[in-house]
């Protein structure tokens, strides 16, 4: 066997893991025109669902416990919150929402985003499972 024949698996596997254990999360970015606010996430997969949670204050929430084929979800976000689907990640990751917006508001509106994205676990036998890319948690409005 060639020495590149024999290097070609190692150097397959070296890429596969360094593109799994890179950290992936979204970005949040929010743009004020006059009385409209538009919310910008980047980072999803592409075709990939996004949500965002608005909620008033910082937190930590346990949505979902994981599960051997699902992650855990905890939230950075206290109750009461509310989520809001912004629909599929274009081809460049992003999703937007645009709405009216008062100027100024007597209380903070916080967000965090949310975009569901499959994962390698390894391990004998290495799997794929459900995991979750999240933002830090934003000041939207």
């Amino acid at each position: 066997m060639s020495p590149l024949k024999r290097l070609l698996p190692v150097l397959a596997a070296g890429v596969l893991l360094s593109a799994a254990t890179q950290a992936q999360s979204l970005r949040v970015s929010v743009a004020r025109t006059g009385s409209k606010a538009t919310i910008t996430v980047s980072g999803a997969r592409k075709g990939l669902p996004v949500v965002i949670w608005f909620g008033l204050r910082k937190g930590s929430t346990k949505i979902y416990a994981g599960s051997a084929m699902i992650e855990s979800l905890t939230l950075g976000l206290a109750l009461p919150f509310v989520p809001v689907p912004m629909g599929m990640a274009d081809s460049s990751g992003k999703a937007s929402i645009s709405f009216p917006a008062p100027r100024k508001l007597p209380i903070s509106i916080l967000g965090q985003a949310l975009s569901p994205t499959p994962k390698i676990k390894f391990g004998l036998p290495p799997k794929i499972v459900l995991g979750w890319l999240l933002s830090a948690v934003t000041k939207i409005l």
